[in-house]
Parts: C-alpha cells; structure tokens; sequence
C-alpha cells in the first residue's frame, strides 16, 4: 500500500477492522500490565495524524480513549501509561497533536510523547535515553505500521523488544514484499527487514506469501528472541493480500488474548479479514463456531494418550487456529458425549460436559473423526 501525500486520508475497512483488533486486544491488555506495573508503555512507530477524514480516530487516540474508556481504569491509579507516538511527517505530527490537545486534561498518570523523526533514528535514541523516556525495564507494547517494509529493520526490533516484557504488532506488507522479493535493488532491504540473506525457501516456493509470513514470525524467535508469534491474513476489496498483522510475546496469556481479538474480527475462522465480505454477517459466529477440524486435530494428537485439561489448552492456544473458548462446550463436551474421550477418576459431583482444572481425559485409538 502507497504511502498517501495528503495529511488526512480516508479510511478503509480493513484499516478500521486492524483498529478493532488494536483496541479488542489493549481492553486486556490495559488492565492486566497496569495491575502487576509501575509504568506501561505504549509505542505506535508510524501513528499518523491521528484522525481520518471522515473523523474517524488514528491508532494514536484509540490507544489512549481504550485506556480512559475502560472500565477497570479507576483500579489502574498506582500505574503510569506511558504513549510514545513517533511520526515522520511534520504536517501529520502538528495534526496529531491538534487531536492530543482535544483530549486535555487527562489524568495525571497518563504521559504523553510525540517524536517528529524517522522510526529508525527515534528509536535509537530511545535506545541510548531509556530513563529519559521512562521505557527502561517497563512492559512495552509496540504497534508498527508503516506503509512500506524498508523502515524497520529486523535488528532494531531486537534492541529494543527483545526483554521478556515486550511485546509487538507489525503490520507486515507482504503482497509488496512478494512483488518484489526477485528486484535486486529492493532485496537488501528485505534483508534488513528480516535480519538474513537465507531466502531460498521463498525462491522456491509455488506460493512465497505463507513462507514470507512465516519466516518472518521465525525470524522474531530466532533473531528478537520472542517465545511465540501469530498472524492475521488483510484482504482487499480485489481479493489480494493487503497485508499481515503480525503479533509476538514472550507470555501464553498474551497469545489467548490476541487469539480473542482475532476471533473478535472473525468470528468465522479467527484468522482473516477482507473488505470484500466486511459488511456481511458471516456463517459461523459465537456457539456455532465450526469445531470439527479441532475434533480432528485433538483426535490425531492424543490418540490413546491420557493428558490434562491444561495440555489440551496450550496445545490449543499455541498449535491451531483456535482459542481456549471453543475447547470444553463446543469440542469435549460433543466428543464425551460421541465416547471419544473419556474422564478419568471424575469426582462423584462433576458436572456433565464440565471439565475443572487438573482434569486427566483419555482420547481413544483410532477415533475416525
């Protein structure tokens, strides 16, 4: 997607659809840093003006009205959050600002910082100031979306995102990235995005899009050192990839919450977006969300094996699309019932179709799912 030149750009249904996502994940984001921290960061790396042209709210006032709107921030007053917006467009910055000022007075443990400069050279000076920025040490969540994919090199994420508490949204532009992986003087940069020069894999591959996103994801294991990674798929009214939310944590509960907010967006399949479809009620929502396959998945992994209620959850949350939501009602309750699974030593007071912590379930041989 082209950077626009106006100041104010109209905004599209899958801009709109990444906002709720954004602020669906900063609901549980918020409360749960701001009740263990001193001080939580916020980062939006690329922030814009902050309002679009049908008056529509930037990332920037969305991350903070998500914070002041929510319901446990009366709870949160021990807590400094701290926004740091960074934008290299000097029009944008003095926008931004204009829509900053709207939000006057805001509480006292609210600070605020706006950054003119290029992501790369603010950050790096962030980098060498952590105090002065009040960023050292504090949980950090980073959203960066740029318009190309030459601005954020791999190595900067891992200065400054590599701690245990630090977290990142990265809109990653894949359909450029494919167009141009073969245009020698586009590949140094792809380098620097993704921190090697091992790209054979997407040389060879039929279709390079799921191998750019998942050696990226791979390359924030191995380079940033993050435990695991997501991905949400951006279509176009075309029906072509606009682009990849791309989420990274240290921490399992950021993996479930992030998990919800994708399911939030599509309630069909919890992976994909695409304006084409954003104004249709989509097949499969809430209790009728469509569980066969993780029948299947569970089926083939446990196989003949006795496992807990809390192994079933993390394989769940960290090996299918799925969320831990859809795992007791809608997926072992319809398997017991089948004689699938069975219970192993109930308590004489459980409940049918209930499964409590520490409950040990055996999956039979050979289910046939």
């Amino acid at each position: 997607m082209a950077a626009p030149r106006e100041t104010v750009w109209t905004l599209e249904p899958h801009t709109a659809a990444k906002h709720d996502l954004l602020r669906h994940y900063l609901k549980a984001w918020y409360p749960i840093l701001g009740k263990s921290s001193k001080r939580v960061v916020f980062l939006d790396g690329f922030a814009g003006p902050g309002i679009y042209e049908g008056g529509q709210s930037g990332s920037p006032i969305i991350a903070i009205n998500t914070l002041l709107k929510h319901s446990h921030f009366h709870n949160l007053n021990s807590c400094e959050f701290v926004f740091l917006f960074i934008e290299k467009d000097a029009q944008r910055v003095q926008q931004l600002k204009d829509e900053l000022n709207k939000l006057d007075p805001l509480p006292s443990n609210i600070s605020i910082n706006t950054f003119q400069g290029e992501f790369q050279n603010v950050i790096g000076n962030i980098l060498s100031h952590p105090t002065k920025e009040k960023t050292s040490l504090a949980p950090t969540l980073a959203f960066i979306d740029p318009f190309g994919f030459s601005e954020v090199p791999m190595d900067i994420i891992q200065q400054f995102l590599s701690a245990r508490k630090y977290e990142l949204i990265m809109i990653l532009m894949v359909d450029h990235l494919n167009r141009f992986k073969s245009y020698k003087p586009v590949q140094s940069r792809l380098e620097t995005l993704y921190g090697t020069t091992n790209f054979d894999d997407v040389k060879t591959a039929s279709n390079a899009i799921p191998v750019l996103v998942n050696k990226y994801k791979n390359q924030l294991k191995k380079v940033a050192r993050f435990s695991y990674t997501l991905d949400f798929q951006i279509k176009r009214t075309d029906g072509h990839n606009a682009y990849y939310i791309v989420y990274a944590t240290h921490n399992i509960m950021g993996v479930k919450k992030f998990k919800d907010a994708m399911w939030n967006i599509d309630p069909a399949m919890g992976q994909l977006f695409s304006d084409l479809h954003w104004n249709q009620i989509p097949l499969f929502t809430g209790p009728d969300v469509d569980t066969t396959e993780l029948k299947q998945q569970l089926a083939k992994q446990f196989s003949g094996k006795t496992v807990s209620i809390e192994e079933i959850e993390k394989y769940v949350l960290l090996e299918t699309p799925h969320t831990d939501s859809h795992i007791k009602r809608f997926t072992l309750a319809p398997m017991e019932k089948a004689k699938q699974i069975k219970v192993i030593n109930p308590p004489a007071h459980r409940k049918s179709a209930t499964f409590p912590a520490r409950t040990k379930i055996y999956f039979e041989y050979n289910l046939g799912i």
